[in-house]
């Protein structure tokens, strides 16, 4: 089975148990890289390993 690569906002805030607005404060703030496609908002694997690391 493939590792996911996307996460979208909703699985950013389950895996770390945080609502949606500090999601958007994160990336406002440059904490946290975020994607763009098609309109929806996606965060690497990588992005979120870079997240975690700071």
């Amino acid at each position: 089975m493939a590792r996911k690569t996307e996460f979208s906002v909703t699985d950013v805030m389950a895996r770390y148990h945080v609502t949606r607005q500090t999601v958007h404060n994160w990336v406002r703030k440059g904490w946290v890289k975020r994607s763009k496609i098609g309109g929806r908002v996606y965060f690497t694997a990588d992005a979120l390993r870079e997240f975690e690391n700071r």
